[in-house]
C-alpha cells in the first residue's frame, strides 16, 4: 500500500526521478515483501562491514548515557544520607525542646539532605511532604503547616537555615 501511494505522489513529478524511479521502487519492495535477499539492491560501495557503524553508534549513545545520567548511581546513597540528615533534624529538634524552633529544623534537615545532590533533594522533599500530609490528615499539628512548607523549600533551595534560627538556641544545633 504504501508504495503505491509512493508511486501516486512519484507520478507527479515530485521525486526528482520519475516513473522509472518508481517502477524500480516498486520491484524492490515487492522483492522484499516476498523475502527476498535484500542485498540485491545494495548500492556500489556501501561497506559490507557494519563494525564501523556499530561502533558509532555505541560511542553516541553512550555520549547520550553520560550527557543525561552522569551520576545517577549516586542517587540510591544520596537519598539514603538525606533521610538520616532528615532524621538528625527531627531527632534535635526533639531533643532540643526548644519554643519556635521547628522552622529551623525544618530548614536544617532539607538543606543538610539536599547539600547531598539530587538523591538528598529528593529524599528530603518525599520526607517533608509526607510529613506535612500526615499532619494535615491526622489535624494535629497542621496550624503552620504552610510556614513549615515554606522552611523545607527554602532549606532544599540551599537557603541559609539561620534564618529561622530562634534567640537563645544552644550553639550545638
Amino acid at each position: 500500500m504504501c508504495s503505491d501511494a509512493r508511486q501516486a505522489v512519484q507520478g507527479f513529478g515530485n521525486s526528482g526521478c520519475g516513473k522509472s524511479d518508481s517502477t524500480a521502487d516498486q520491484e524492490a519492495n515487492r522483492w522484499g515483501r516476498n523475502c527476498g535477499d535484500p542485498n540485491r539492491y545494495r548500492p556500489k560501495g556501501l561497506p559490507k562491514n557494519s563494525a564501523i557503524m556499530k561502533l558509532i553508534l555505541a560511542v553516541l549513545v553512550l555520549v547520550f548515557l553520560v550527557e543525561t545520567q552522569a551520576q545517577w548511581y549516586r542517587f540510591p546513597g544520596q537519598a539514603a544520607g538525606g533521610a538520616k540528615d532528615m532524621w538528625r533534624a527531627y531527632r534535635d529538634m526533639r531533643q532540643a525542646n526548644w519554643k519556635n524552633s521547628d522552622k529551623y529544623f525544618h530548614a536544617r534537615g532539607n538543606y543538610d539532605a539536599a547539600k547531598r545532590g539530587p538523591g538528598g533533594r529528593w529524599a528530603a522533599e518525599v520526607i517533608s511532604d509526607g510529613r506535612e500530609f500526615v499532619q494535615g490528615i491526622t489535624r494535629r499539628g497542621n496550624s503552620d503547616a504552610a510556614a513549615d512548607q515554606e522552611a523545607n523549600r527554602w532549606g532544599r533551595n540551599g537557603g541559609d537555615p539561620n534564618r529561622y534560627r530562634p534567640k537563645g538556641l544552644p550553639n550545638k544545633y
